[in-house]
């Protein structure tokens, strides 16, 4: 209950229809209103388009309604880095990197929510990356914790990259004394009569499994040329 005196009406000596005026009478009171926001945590593949969904919440016990022409609570929010803005949810204008929105209504109700719901496109993969979204940084007497001001918008890139693929690999090997080849995925492995390898291709680089099962085989192929090699020799010192 107030302590100023009773108000009263009295009526108004122009009289007469339309001659109503509104007037805005303030009211004050020893209460708080907590603003707060939540924050988002985003997953995708590069090359995909993912929501974004932030909120702004006033968790009371009070409401508050800023007069006309006064700024009301903004709300910044700062895409992850490694991301592009597709689409922008209304009553927000981008400001930089960042984008500043407002609210639907000048009256802050108890437990009343704004989400803001953007389209990010995943355009490369940024270690660590994060973004933010936070209440603007004018006075608010009326809310005095500030700890749930900010939050954090994490990304997590799943995958190597928009396509990815690995290939298989396979051998061969034959007993000629003129050489084998066995192939594997993309890489090539070849043996000569005189005992030399020779290897090529992408499956080199890749560090794949089937290089040294490759090398086993013309190993293989090398060592038995070697004994064929031996038995011949041996064959015309007895003739002689």
């Amino acid at each position: 209950m107030g302590t100023a005196p009773a108000v009263k009406l009295v009526e108004s000596q122009a009289g007469g229809q339309g001659s109503a005026r509104v007037v805005d009478v303030p009211v004050t009171s020893v209460n708080s209103a907590d603003f707060l926001v939540t924050g988002a945590a985003l997953k995708g593949s590069v090359g995909e388009t993912v929501p974004m969904k932030v909120e702004f919440t006033n968790a009371g016990p009070a409401w508050v309604m800023t007069k006309v022409g006064e700024p009301s609570v903004r709300v910044m929010v700062t895409p992850p880095a490694g991301t592009s803005v597709v689409k922008t949810p209304g009553f927000c204008k981008a400001r930089g990197e960042a984008y500043d929105c407002g609210t639907s209504e000048r009256a802050l109700y108890e437990d009343g929510r704004e989400a803001y719901t953007f389209k990010l496109k995943i355009d490369k993969r940024v270690a660590h990356a994060k973004g933010s979204v936070a209440l603007s940084t004018e006075a608010r007497p009326s809310d005095p914790d500030k700890t749930n001001d900010q939050a954090d918008i994490t990304l997590d890139v799943t995958g190597g990259g928009p396509t990815g693929s690995t290939g298989s690999a396979s051998g061969s090997s034959g007993g000629s004394s003129g050489g084998s080849s066995s192939t594997g995925g993309e890489g090539t492995t070849a043996t000569g009569g005189d005992g030399t390898t020779a290897t090529g291709g992408a499956l080199a680089d890749t560090g794949s499994s089937a290089l040294p099962i490759t090398g086993m085989a013309a190993a293989a192929v090398v060592t038995g040329s070697g004994v064929l090699v031996i038995v011949r020799r041996r064959r015309v010192q007895s003739l002689s």
